[in-house]
């Protein structure tokens, strides 16, 4: 079954960017700093931020200006990997993983990053051993993140039951977390647990706004519980906001009937 929520790298953007342009141009330069390091991070949040905002090319630039100033600081290898995923440069990627783990054995980051991408590249059993790493690194104080990976890399291999598990273990750290509360949702409706399904909906609606995910997962509940009313709001929200998506879910839906009657 085709699960929309996608996992995510927990990366952040540092604050405190130092910036000046250059005189007659749009261009921002970095302003020295005498701190190799924290040069580094500098260079890593503006390329992070450049690669958010479709830069490759800017990027990939600050990134290896952050190698430069630390060539051994785990967060300036794993921030490059991320840059080679995002451009679809899998061996890349796996290098510069492996390469923040020889200088950062013990970076709770560089693990739960790891196990996004080899989640991704379909390498399951690995992806789950750097969760549980990062998890059980002392010094690694974004717990929630990794098992809020953990359980999306669980639903994308269709373990509703071991995702079910994970998220329960965020709700412990953080009760209001957007994607637990959608991915307890997807959960819940894999095992046909429809009224925990909309619990936990409903405490996601409580908080946020619809948006492609809780659509796709609104629509899919309704569908299940043969509610009409529901049914049409979904659809028009897809429709009109996210045409593909709705043609996938239609699609989805369709292949999923067709299995049924089949097996009838």
């Amino acid at each position: 079954m085709r699960y929309f929520l996608m996992l995510c790298a927990a990366f952040c953007l540092f604050g405190c960017v130092t910036e000046t342009r250059i005189a007659g141009s749009n261009k921002k330069v970095i302003e020295q700093q005498s701190d190799p390091i924290e040069a580094a991070r500098t260079r890593v949040a503006l390329g992070l931020r450049y690669l958010q905002n479709g830069d490759a090319a800017q990027a990939k630039y600050n990134l290896t200006r952050a190698l430069q100033h630390a060539p051994e600081l785990a967060e300036v290898h794993y921030s490059l990997a991320y840059y080679y995923q995002r451009v679809n440069e899998s061996e890349l990627a796996e290098a510069s993983y492996q390469k923040a783990l020889r200088y950062g054995p013990n970076d709770g980051s560089t693990m739960n990053n790891y196990g996004v991408f080899l989640c991704q590249q379909e390498r399951y059993d690995e992806a789950m051993e750097q969760f549980i790493k990062a998890v059980r690194e002392p010094s690694y104080i974004r717990v929630a993140d990794a098992y809020e990976n953990a359980g999306l890399c669980s639903l994308s291999q269709d373990q509703a039951e071991q995702a079910r598990s994970y998220f329960d273990k965020v709700l412990s750290y953080d009760a209001s977390r957007p994607r637990t509360l959608l991915g307890l949702t997807e959960a819940n409706l894999q095992l046909n647990l429809l009224d925990s399904a909309e619990f936990y909906f409903n405490r996601y609606l409580n908080r946020n706004s619809i948006n492609m995910d809780s659509a796709v997962l609104g629509y899919r509940l309704a569908d299940q519980r043969q509610d009409p009313k529901n049914i049409q709001k979904y659809r028009l929200i897809l429709q009109a906001r996210y045409p593909q998506t709705y043609d996938a879910l239609m699609a989805e839906l369709t292949e999923a009937n067709q299995g049924t009657d089949h097996e009838g």
